[in-house]
């Protein structure tokens, strides 16, 4: 089970949360992904393989543990951007010999920022 504030249909699988942390890159993005990138600028500053910095974004974003949002550009040629959205994911064991985790999320001026964009960005 996980508790988050998000909607059923985006409720992670608990053990699919936990493989990714697994992952040594899903971990540095996690770390160091400190305010809203592209995934080209993703790929650059942390000298990722395109391809593979999308691979991770994909997993990350499928366990709740980055928000994909739109960027939005005067010229009109919106992109996707990415940024950490929990503060605190706890594990602990119920009652029922069930792992549980618990999914903090950010709210914080950058990501209430970028979901505005998006909103804007759906509208259009």
């Amino acid at each position: 089970m996980i508790q988050t504030p998000f909607t059923p249909q985006e409720t992670p699988d608990v053990w699919d949360a936990l493989d990714v942390l697994t992952d040594p890159v899903c971990r540095t993005l996690i770390r160091n992904l400190d305010h809203p990138m592209t995934a080209r600028e993703i790929a650059v500053e942390f000298d990722i393989l395109l391809s593979t910095t999308y691979r991770k974004l994909d997993r990350l974003t499928d366990t709740a543990l980055i928000t994909e949002t739109t960027r939005l550009r005067l010229d009109g040629s919106h992109a996707s951007q990415y940024m950490v959205a929990f503060d605190e994911l706890h594990v602990r064991r119920t009652n029922d010999n069930e792992l549980a985790v618990h999914i903090s999320s950010i709210d914080h001026p950058a990501n209430q920022l970028a979901s505005i964009e998006s909103a804007i960005a759906q509208d259009s």
